[in-house]
């Protein structure tokens, strides 16, 4: 990885193989030593090879040192940078509308805004041959190959993120997400646990759909709908017995929420897994 410099513009390129994630922007900045303070309105990766410096976030102020990983994501204030002596730093810059998809794939971390690469060689190796790509003689026309290689980096550095533990704002969302899911049949009185946690309310919803990817009340619900999955299709109890017993005092008020999250009406996702058991059960001629 020599010293010059890489920017490239990749958003309108053509896609000849969607797949993962289009790249919008790449750059590779060998010695960079500006620091950035901004609001972004995209997802970010920032691949730090070399180097060491600072990131502040809500949670607080944390040392980086390379290998790790940072990101950037729509609507919040950004504070980062190398020490005096620089660091190197390859970024993966994707669109706004691209955050569901990059959650989907799981290439965006749900718990930490960043993280060390606690095994750097093949991450190291991933990261060059991105670089390699970036410098061929027609970058523009290898948008599929630098897609496809920007992801392989991300998923190593996600492979081999060091188990950091959590501290300060991060440590008490995950006390309360503990606390929800231990208990999820109840109504919780969130505002109260975030206070608790010392905490406010709004820098706790914040906080907790960054790291989670939905909002706290969602998340319940959804804990109530994955049980009420399992039910259905373990026991023939009526639906209305089933909905009560996941948290839903109104029946139809249930079968509207379950149909919005699965797709399908209670009954009918019971049939259709019901039918699958059967068939897999079945033996072959």
């Amino acid at each position: 990885m020599d010293g010059i410099s890489i920017r490239l513009h990749l958003e309108p390129e053509p896609r000849l193989f969607p797949g993962p994630p289009p790249v919008a922007h790449l750059g590779f900045v060998p010695r960079k030593r500006e620091r950035v303070e901004r609001v972004f309105s995209t997802w970010n990766f920032s691949l730090i090879l070399a180097g060491q410096g600072t990131y502040r976030t809500e949670a607080g102020l944390d040392r980086v040192r390379a290998p790790c990983v940072l990101t950037q994501w729509p609507g919040a204030h950004m504070d980062y940078g190398p020490e005096r002596a620089g660091w190197t730093e390859l970024y993966l810059i994707y669109p706004a509308g691209t955050g569901e998809q990059l959650r989907r794939s799981r290439l965006w971390p749900e718990r930490r805004a960043w993280w060390p690469v606690a095994d750097p060689a093949r991450f190291l190796a991933a990261a060059a041959a991105l670089i390699e790509l970036a410098r061929s003689a027609d970058p523009l026309a290898e948008a599929d190959r630098i897609d496809r290689a920007a992801e392989l980096a991300v998923v190593e550095a996600r492979l081999g993120a060091a188990a950091a533990p959590l501290a300060g704002a991060e440590a008490a969302v995950a006390a309360i997400r503990a606390r929800i899911e231990s208990d999820w049949r109840r109504d919780h009185d969130l505002d109260r646990l975030a206070r608790d946690q010392g905490l406010s309310p709004t820098h706790f919803r914040r906080l907790w759909e960054r790291l989670v990817g939905v909002p706290p009340q969602r998340h319940l619900v959804q804990l109530r709908l994955r049980h009420a999955c399992r039910a259905l299709v373990r026991d023939e109890r009526p639906v209305a017995t089933i909905a009560a017993e996941a948290g839903f005092a109104d029946p139809l008020h249930f079968s509207r929420r379950f149909r919005a999250f699965i797709g399908l009406s209670p009954l009918a996702y019971r049939r259709r897994h019901r039918e699958a058991l059967a068939a897999a059960a079945t033996p072959a001629p």
